[in-house]
């Protein structure tokens, strides 16, 4: 038979355990984003996640191509999922001639991408050597698996 000390000890454990376990749950998160292509020539997208707060995080990668009339889903590993969700993602996108961005005003984040080749960048000021920084355009998020992961959906049209 247990005793009282015991099953304290025992409960205090599983609950030191189960605290470690929400608070790293969203470390590494994922974001899922569907890019569906309205237009009639291939588009390049961009995507960006970024926080503000105490430290500011975030960061962008590219380019994903997105054929004509199709759509593609991407899955960004790696993003703090917790941040997001006080934060925000964005997209730039290009295609012979067209471009989706942000403007100036405080409703869109600006960051870096480099115009021809697959880029990454770990936080909100990293410049990318022969890139340039660019506006974003905000999107729609919704989280899942317990805010785990970023759902969202950008349709580009022309």
């Amino acid at each position: 038979m247990l005793g009282i000390n015991k099953i304290i000890k025992r409960g205090s454990l599983c609950l030191v355990a189960l605290i470690v376990f929400l608070c790293f749950a969203h470390e590494a998160s994922a974001a899922k984003i569907t890019l569906v292509n309205k237009t009639s020539v291939k588009v390049s997208v961009a995507l960006q996640w970024w926080t503000d707060g105490s430290e500011s995080r975030g960061g962008t990668k590219g380019w994903y191509g997105v054929e004509p009339g199709k759509s593609r889903t991407i899955v960004w590993s790696g993003i703090d999922g917790a941040a997001v969700q006080v934060g925000y993602m964005g997209f730039y996108a290009k295609g012979k001639g067209l471009v989706w961005n942000g403007d100036s005003s405080e409703l869109y984040g600006s960051g870096w991408i480099h115009p021809k080749k697959a880029f990454k960048t770990e936080t909100p000021d990293q410049a990318i050597p022969g890139g340039q920084k660019v506006n974003f355009r905000w999107f729609d998020i919704d989280f899942t698996d317990g805010g785990a992961t970023a759902v969202g959906r950008i349709v580009l049209r022309p």
